[in-house]
């Protein structure tokens, strides 16, 4: 189900009312259309849905949940810095290119050739300082990697004349030139940063599975089993980052 209501100061609004101006008080229209922009359900996921967890999928889309305009602050900043980014693409280039295969979907930001005629894999990042410095030593790599290795995989397939030699993050850092992010190691406001490079299998196979766990238990209506460690950010994510977590709660 999409999304069904909005949260503000303890109160839920419908997205009716909050058409009608319900949160006009506290919001400019353009920032609500970001809030109630939302991926619609079509029997195949994106490569991006399969890296949240089985059950926090299958319960945006077979629960009627909703979030504070708040918690989607960060999330409307990347937007525009993406939409930035896209509109200054050069010709040669494909940017926001829809890729497809028979089991997933995704949308890498930039797919663009280099000097040497090879090509390159670009993604977009907002990312706080303390997450660039995970990624730096190594340590947070799983979501982002897979991501990139999947998009590498499906453009070489739409593209098989093209070689594709190379997967980068351009990471703008959210807090860059503060205290907090020198205090971080952080000294840049913006980052390339070099995706590791996984082996094709694992990661089709990674994909495949997760697939298929979400469209069975959305076929079959059963709620799959909890998220993992990784998934939940070792339980933090059930605590004001999920916004399906009251309805996951409500079954244990």
């Amino acid at each position: 189900m999409p999304l069904g209501w909005l949260e503000h100061g303890g109160k839920k609004y419908s997205l009716e009312d909050v058409e009608n101006g319900a949160l006009a008080e506290y919001y400019p229209k353009t920032y609500l259309n970001q809030v109630l922009s939302q991926r619609e359900w079509t029997g195949t996921p994106s490569v991006t849905q399969l890296l949240n967890g089985t059950r926090q999928e299958y319960l945006k889309i077979m629960t009627e949940w909703g979030y504070s305009p708040d918690d989607a602050a960060w999330l409307v900043l990347g937007i525009g810095a993406h939409k930035n980014l896209e509109n200054s693409a050069p010709e040669e280039a494909d940017a926001e290119l829809s890729l497809r295969t028979d089991y997933v979907t995704g949308i890498t930001d930039l797919l663009e050739e280099k000097p040497d005629g090879t090509w390159r894999i670009v993604d977009y990042k907002t990312l706080g300082s303390y997450k660039v410095k995970m990624l730096k030593s190594q340590n947070a790599w799983h979501d982002y990697a897979m991501q990139l290795n999947m998009y590498r995989i499906m453009a070489q397939e739409q593209f098989p004349n093209r070689d594709i030699n190379e997967m980068k993050l351009f990471v703008i850092v959210r807090d860059g030139g503060t205290f907090s992010a020198k205090k971080n190691g952080i000294e840049e406001t913006n980052k390339f940063l070099d995706v590791p490079w996984y082996d094709d299998d694992e990661v089709k196979t990674f994909f495949k599975e997760k697939r298929d766990a979400l469209v069975n238990a959305v076929t079959n209506k059963e709620l799959p089993i909890k998220c993992n460690d990784r998934e939940t950010w070792n339980g933090r994510r059930c605590n004001g980052y999920c916004p399906v977590a009251n309805a996951c709660k409500a079954t244990w």
